[in-house]
């Protein structure tokens, strides 16, 4: 038998002003991130008095070997990517210990809920952050970037949701069968949380590796330095200028280099977002709307 194909409905003026929007609301906001990359990848000569450009202009990696012979920047990436993985272990290992118990209605839970959704609206402030982690001994330390902020509120309230959302049958079933609380969670209720634990990840590994006013106020040493760190001084000193030496030899300028440092460090965490992104709208939604 010949199947007959559907003919397509054709769009009507509300769905093709929805598709235009759609494409320059994502061309404005990639655009930025692609003039960096274009910029670091063109020679100084070709783009200067240039606005807009699209397209490498005169293209050299110059700037980016400069930049990749830099040892301070490997001791940051360092630095940020135990940051971003160890961080953001510890932040969702704690997340996930700390809703369940209050998706079981454990004693005290209501008072503990609000307590946390509290610290959604009113922080201790800059300064008695400060003391606490001086007094607790982390000032220039990377742990000091991750502790104070090990948790955060509204991840809790979205785990703590979904854990609800989960039927009781599951959880009846398997304390019938002999498991506790802790076989409980770690065999039923992490198997199926994967999609908000890849929210999760996605959200706690991006605001890790954009760490930078926590590191401005808690760290000294240069070693312990994140790569946001070092981007602030590559963008407000003149250090780069000591790294381009000679600009008509080598067409390097401190505007091309910052483009450069840019482009090395934002393409890791943008290389993540492609593997969590099927995950990111379903565990959203479901730990907002269940419970």
């Amino acid at each position: 038998m010949v199947t007959k194909k559907k003919k397509r409905k054709p769009l009507t003026a509300g769905q093709i002003l929805c598709y235009i929007m759609v494409t320059l609301t994502g061309f404005i906001m990639f655009y930025p991130f692609w003039y960096v990359v274009v910029y670091s990848l063109s020679s100084y000569s070709s783009v200067i008095g240039k606005g807009a450009i699209l397209w490498p202009q005169g293209f050299t990696l110059e700037a980016i070997k400069n930049v990749l012979q830099d040892p301070d920047i490997y001791t940051a990436y360092g630095n940020t990517l135990f940051l971003a993985i160890g961080g953001t272990f510890f932040s969702l290992l704690a997340t996930l210990l700390f809703a369940y118990p209050l998706s079981c209605h454990v004693a005290g839970h209501r008072v503990i809920s609000f307590l946390v959704y509290f610290t959604m609206l009113f922080s201790g402030g800059m300064l008695p952050t400060y003391y606490v982690v001086r007094s607790a001994g982390l000032l220039d330390s990377l742990w000091s970037l991750i502790l104070p902020v090990l948790i955060n509120p509204f991840y809790v309230f979205l785990v703590r949701n979904f854990f609800e959302g989960v039927p009781e049958q599951l959880k009846e079933s398997a304390f019938i069968d002999g498991a506790g609380q802790y076989r409980t969670f770690f065999s039923i209720m992490l198997p199926l949380s994967m999609a908000v634990i890849a929210s999760m990840t996605l959200f706690y590994a991006v605001g890790y590796w954009n760490s930078y006013f926590s590191a401005i106020l808690y760290i000294r040493s240069p070693e312990r330095r994140p790569l946001q760190l070092i981007l602030r001084e590559m963008i407000s000193s003149s250090s780069t200028e000591e790294l381009a030496g000679d600009f008509s030899a080598s067409d390097l300028t401190p505007t091309t280099l910052k483009m450069a440092t840019l482009t090395v460090s934002v393409i890791p965490i943008i290389c993540v977002y492609p593997f969590l992104q099927k995950f990111f709208e379903k565990g959203v939604m479901i730990g907002a709307l269940k419970g």
